[in-house]
């Protein structure tokens, strides 16, 4: 069976990977030291590849892996994407930093800015993208799989606020929350299918944020 979002842990190429995780922190906030020994602490996988789960879990971060998607949706989560491009002998690690009109703005990891054009790009990478999120609601990486009550009335009460979904809060995955997801994925960009899976939750994540989220955005408010 194919692997599903959120569960698959394909490593992107090692070589500088740990340098572009390095850059993904500091967007993050992550303030504490970052030398050398302690980036060479980090845990691994079992291809010896960075353990992105868990090295973003040590500084409260989450991080979801997306399998088969698109340049569309990433610019819809908004939030920047640890990708690959090039096949598997001249594969390249790359941060997806900003997407402005027609371009990506792509950091290498020395730091360095890489623009391209959307469509070249599209036909360049590998469609999967690992993105480091803060869990402020602390929910699972794909909600649609475990819709308790619980989760079902959190994702309400930030629907409620966000002005998508109006009193009272459902804690059942009915039509009115589904018609909720619906108009949240609809602002955002995302395909509206009522089903809040971990494209959704990433990008609600970003919109929950605020000013203090990262963001891929050409611009943003002040």
């Amino acid at each position: 069976a194919a692997p599903r979002d959120g569960q698959s842990r394909e490593a992107l190429p090692r070589d500088g990977m740990k340098s572009l995780l390095v850059q993904v922190l500091r967007l993050w906030g992550v303030n504490e030291e970052l030398s050398d020994g302690i980036v060479s602490g980090w845990p691994v996988d079992a291809a010896r590849a960075p353990d992105l789960a868990a090295i973003a879990a040590s500084y409260q971060l989450s991080a979801t892996l997306l399998l088969e998607t698109t340049l569309a949706e990433l610019r819809a989560i908004g939030l920047p994407a640890l990708m690959q491009t090039g096949g598997s002998e001249g594969a390249r690690a790359l941060l997806l930093r900003r997407i402005e009109g027609d371009t990506a703005v792509l950091a290498t990891p020395t730091g360095e800015e890489t623009h391209i054009a959307l469509d070249r790009l599209e036909a360049a990478w590998n469609h999967q993208a690992w993105i480091l999120w803060r869990n402020i609601d602390l929910l699972p990486a794909d909600p649609n799989q475990e819709l308790t009550p619980t989760v079902v009335a959190t994702l309400a009460l930030r629907l409620q606020k966000l002005g998508h979904l109006t009193p009272p809060v459902p804690t059942t995955n009915n039509e009115r929350f589904q018609q909720a997801v619906r108009r949240f994925q609809r602002a955002t960009g995302l395909r509206d299918d009522g089903i809040v899976g971990p494209r959704t939750t990433l990008a609600l994540s970003r919109v929950i944020g605020g000013r203090f989220s990262p963001t891929i955005a050409e611009t943003r408010a002040r």
